[in-house]
């Protein structure tokens, strides 16, 4: 028997399939029109049909979501079960999450037909909802393996010092997706909710939240102008995405009506996201495309005057993501993949050619310090959070030691948001983390299958 690989070579496209001695790779999945990503594949013991995941990145959390059963000839190729996350099979079951359950159902591997109803394992698993994947896996010998989920505490908001202890909470556990501090750092600004995130200011000495958006929309990447007075925010998309196909504004203490500052045609496909507002006022950031294809993301600069035209500001190879402007306005940090690994960068503004790297193992999300004198970045999936010293007050920036603040092992398993904002003397951080869900062990589960049989 010939032996193939399957795989996805984009994060959206159809599953492509090689054989495993070698040769040209061909589609093996088409697209269907609901659907912008195929991924996940998992082989059969009949090395003829295999299991995907198909999902839409303008609508994660549709009821269209689904696990598929497909076969190598392209013959068969049937939606299975309706899931926000991969399956797996293993000893004569299937393996998948069910609300937040994770439960397995007996199968006949051959004909991808059900033979019994589902039985719950975990009422709650662990899922990365912008990868559509739960955090589980078995073997043959009846070995399981899975992380406890969050579901059921939501995530927290809470305020770090520099030596990585946390000092409080902001509020309640919610389903927290990005947050950004006022400038005068006493109010915060979270998109929260799913599948559909709303925007929410909360009064940090007063304990007290108002709700900035309604509607049946999403409204995520929320940015502050520099006197604290207006919000920015895209609108459109799914919770777990940068699918926004609208910019707006709204004074921050929501009185008046919001006001439309750029529309995104949504039919392109194109991925937007708001990343910050010039010190001036005259500008807003945003970033435009879809990671990991062509050029990637690209950054994007709105002027709030004249003509409004968005010009770009970073193109190129990989995706541009994550822009903060200075405090002075003369210089943007932001992440880039150009070398195949994000990394932090920091460019003139206006841009003039010339950029500066700042980190030098991997980095995302920078945040500035008020004087400018120091950056703050995530290393790139290692838990640390890393601060550069740096001087921008000449004409050439100057990168100088960086040092590890502390570690961090349960920030938000989404790594596409902006998780967590820096006070401007940069002693404190306000991070959204699982809690004690983040910390949990994974759990082991020996000869899984007997209890099954009975």
């Amino acid at each position: 028997m010939a032996y193939h690989i399957v795989f996805a070579p984009t994060f959206n496209g159809p599953l492509c399939q090689v054989p495993a001695s070698g040769g040209t790779p061909a589609p093996v999945t088409q697209m269907k029109s609901k659907y912008t990503t195929h991924r996940w594949p998992w082989f059969l013991p009949d090395g003829k049909h295999f299991l995907y995941m198909a999902a839409n990145h303008n609508d994660p959390s549709s009821p269209d979501t689904a696990v598929f059963f497909a076969s190598l000839d392209g013959k068969e190729n049937r939606l299975l079960i309706s899931s926000r996350s991969h399956a797996i099979y293993t000893s004569g079951y299937l393996l998948y999450v069910r609300d937040n359950a994770l439960v397995a159902r007996p199968i006949n591997p051959s004909s991808g037909r059900f033979e019994h109803d589902a039985t719950v394992l975990n009422d709650d698993v662990q899922v990365d909802a912008g990868l559509w994947r739960g955090t589980f896996t078995a073997s043959e010998n009846g070995t399981l393996l899975y992380q406890p989920g969050s579901a059921g505490a939501g995530l927290n908001l809470a305020w770090f010092d520099q030596s990585g202890k946390q000092e409080s909470t902001v509020s309640t556990p919610d389903d927290y997706r990005q947050v950004e501090l006022s400038p005068d750092e006493k109010k915060v600004v979270v998109s929260m909710g799913e599948p559909l995130a709303a925007l929410w200011v909360y009064e940090l000495t007063r304990k007290t939240r108002t709700r900035l958006t309604f509607g049946n929309e999403n409204y995520s990447h929320p940015v502050w102008s520099r006197d604290g007075s207006q919000i920015a925010y895209t609108q459109g998309g799914g919770a777990a995405n940068d699918a926004g196909h609208k910019i707006l504004s709204k004074a921050s203490n929501g009185t008046g009506q919001e006001q439309l500052l750029l529309t995104l045609d949504p039919s392109t496909g194109m991925q937007q996201a708001l990343c910050d507002w010039s010190p001036d006022g005259r500008y807003l950031m945003f970033r435009s495309g879809v990671s990991g294809t062509g050029d990637g993301f690209d950054l994007w600069v709105l002027p709030l005057f004249g003509d409004r035209k968005p010009f770009p500001y970073i193109t190129g190879p990989g995706d541009q993501l994550y822009a903060q402007f200075s405090p002075d306005g003369r210089w943007v940090a932001y992440a880039s993949t150009e070398t195949g690994r994000s990394e932090i960068y920091v460019a003139p503004f206006p841009k003039t050619g010339a950029k500066w790297q700042v980190s030098q193992n991997g980095g995302m999300l920078p945040r500035w310090r008020r004087d400018g004198a120091e950056l703050y970045f995530p290393g790139f999936n290692s838990g640390e959070f890393l601060a550069a010293q740096v001087n921008g007050r000449g004409p050439n920036f100057e990168v100088g030691e960086i040092h590890n603040v502390f570690n961090i092992n349960n920030m938000s398993p989404s790594i596409a948001s902006e998780q967590y904002d820096v006070s401007g003397d940069g002693k404190r951080f306000l991070v959204i983390t699982t809690g004690e869900a983040g910390t949990l062990p994974l759990t082991l589960v020996q000869n899984w299958t007997a209890e099954l049989r009975h």
